[in-house]
């Protein structure tokens, strides 16, 4: 869980520095999929009971939100 939730800012700071918009891009798409792969890891700790709900849910909140700025961020990237 914390490779994949550090992969995202990393993913995005990375992805900033490019000069093409195809390799910004890439970096998004992986930033992207790291917070997908952060959202199966909660759905594995909710389903064993290790986390509350309303931590799962505020989490989950935060990784919609992210989910949601990384596509407008792919399609109109600075």
């Amino acid at each position: 869980m914390r490779r994949s939730a550090c992969s995202v800012p990393s993913n995005i700071a990375e992805g900033s520095t490019k000069s093409s918009l195809k390799e910004r891009r890439r970096y998004i798409n992986i930033a992207y999929a790291s917070a997908q792969e952060l959202r199966s890891h909660l759905d594995i700790v909710k389903t064993c009971n290790m986390i509350r709900t309303d931590q799962l849910k505020s989490i989950d909140d935060l990784l919609v939100q992210t989910l949601k700025l990384l596509n407008c961020y792919y399609k109109k990237p600075m």
